[in-house]
C-alpha cells in the first residue's frame, strides 16, 4: 500500500520530468545506467580490464592507495588537531 502511494506521489510531482526526453540527472535514469556499467566493468570484465598486467590495472592500485593514504593524516588530526591536517585533501594532492 505504501509503495503505491509513494509511486503515485512521484508520478504526480515528477510526471513532466519523467515524460520529457532530457529529464534530469535524478529522474532520467542516468545514474542507474552508470551503476549498471560500473557493475558490468568491475564484475564481468574485471579480468580483461583491471587484472594485474592489463590495461587499467592502475585503477585497482589507485583504489588500494586511495584507501590507505589518508589514514596517517587522520591519525595526526585526531591526536594533534591544531596542525589542521583535516584541511589536507589527499585526492587533490595525489
Amino acid at each position: 500500500m505504501f509503495a503505491l502511494v509513494l509511486a503515485k506521489s512521484i508520478l504526480e510531482e515528477q510526471g513532466d520530468t519523467l515524460l520529457s526526453v532530457d529529464g534530469t540527472d535524478i529522474w532520467s535514469g542516468r545514474r542507474m545506467r552508470q551503476f549498471n556499467w560500473q557493475s558490468l566493468a568491475f564484475g564481468g570484465l574485471y579480468h580483461e580490464l583491471f587484472a594485474p598486467g592489463k590495461r587499467y590495472q592502475i585503477v585497482m592500485w589507485g583504489t588500494i592507495v586511495g584507501f590507505f593514504v589518508p589514514i596517517p593524516f587522520w591519525l595526526v588530526h585526531r591526536y594533534h588537531p591544531r596542525l589542521r591536517t583535516d584541511y589536507l585533501y589527499t585526492p587533490i594532492v595525489l
